[in-house]
């Protein structure tokens, strides 16, 4: 079974970088967000997931999906690649992110 890898890179103080690879960290596609984008989903998570009754859960997994994926489409790709045989993602993610309901 193959892994994917997705880290979270900083980049300056305002933007960070998405980076996904299979084995080889030096073999990377990646996409940029701000860091106004990655705390409004925490924000959102902590609104609906970490409640007493928890939002939908299937559209909190869709939202943190779409956050993964973006525009141009790397996570969809990626798990294109390995439909048949399977995978593991595995996030490496600062502390304000790991707390998200992945």
């Amino acid at each position: 079974m193959k892994i994917l890898h997705i880290s979270l890179q900083e980049r300056g103080q305002d933007d960070v970088t998405l980076r996904y690879f299979w084995e080889t960290p030096n073999q990377y596609q990646e996409h940029t967000l701000s860091v106004t984008e990655i705390k409004e989903l925490v924000e959102q998570a902590n609104k609906n997931y970490y409640t007493r009754i928890p939002f939908n859960l299937g559209k909190i997994g869709e939202t943190l999906y779409n956050f993964l994926d973006k525009s141009d489409r790397l996570l969809a790709t990626a798990l294109k690649q390995c439909r048949q045989e399977g995978c593991v993602i595995a996030i490496a993610m600062s502390e304000e992110l790991a707390q998200l309901p992945w």
